[in-house]
């Protein structure tokens, strides 16, 4: 066997073996959590010195789910304000979730802001310039063509407290682009989603998680602060605010899984992926 393919395997084998003891140290940690939430809850309720009725009142609601509760240690943020964090030191909640959505389907307007809304999270979207308010031909996988959003529900969008960032012009790979189309596609689109918003917009998506050095060059001339990738070439131990990594969440995540994905060890999940594709890239030679 291939000496690099037996490391590999090794490797996978110990982080296989490493997350199924995080799995179980992980649920300890959230039984532990969700006793003391339920202090605080109790602690609120006291300190609201209400009388038996409005409390009887108060906890039907709970129950029924027309009252929630949200816990001030956990908070949805956006782009701007993860850049003014890294770039100014402003406050962040304790568990902090940056929520993206790319390319801009109108869904995420129908279905996903009234959900939004109903837990007072916010999201980030990245439409593509060119591909706002269009049926979507180029994605549907044999399905019924769906439509992204237009110009009037981007607005709308922002003017619920949610951000609009960058997504390029036509969505190309942009570690391909020559260099006049590179800066077109990064300086085009921002300046369209400048004047959609009316305030600066500083962070770029990079379609398909595709980028290198070039292309973060070329952001940081076009006046872009944050760059959003997926796993691919993101360093692991350092941080590029140009090369920031993100972690897929697909329809159907096991509620385990999604739990480890947030957690401080999430890590551990773009390492996996990084690996997984050195070992494709291996196995093809």
């Amino acid at each position: 066997m291939n000496m690099k393919l037996k490391k590999l395997l090794n490797d996978i084998q110990k982080t296989e073996d490493k997350i199924a003891e995080l799995q179980e140290h992980l649920k300890r940690q959230n039984t532990l959590r969700q006793q003391m939430e339920d202090i605080e809850i109790v602690k609120s309720f006291r300190s609201m010195k209400l009388d038996s009725r409005s409390l009887l009142v108060l906890l039907d609601g709970i129950q029924k789910g027309t009252v929630t509760i949200q816990m001030d240690e956990d908070g949805g943020i956006t782009v701007e304000e993860l850049q003014a964090h890294f770039l100014h030191g402003k406050r962040l909640p304790k568990k902090p979730v940056v929520l993206t959505f790319d390319d801009g389907y109108e869904d995420n307007f129908s279905a996903a802001l009234p959900i939004l809304k109903k837990y007072r999270h916010v999201g980030n979207i990245f439409p593509i310039a060119n591909w706002i308010g269009r049926e979507n031909k180029w994605e549907n996988f044999g399905k019924a063509p769906t439509r992204t959003m237009d110009e009037r529900e981007l607005i709308l969008w922002q003017n619920e407290g949610h951000y609009v960032g960058s997504h390029t012009m036509d969505h190309p790979f942009l570690s391909r682009c020559d260099t006049d189309r590179l800066h077109d596609e990064l300086s085009e689109s921002k300046c369209f989603f400048e004047k959609l918003n009316r305030k600066p917009v500083e962070c770029l998506c990079y379609p398909y998680g595709d980028f290198d050095r070039k292309v973060m060059q070329e952001a940081e001339k076009c006046g872009y602060k944050l760059g959003l990738a997926i796993f691919y070439d993101v360093p692991l131990w350092t941080q590029d605010l140009l090369a920031l990594p993100r972690i897929p969440i697909p329809a159907r995540q096991p509620m385990w899984e999604f739990k480890l994905k947030v957690s401080r060890i999430h890590l551990i999940f773009i390492w996996l992926r990084q690996l997984e594709r050195r070992f494709k890239k291996t196995f093809r030679k």
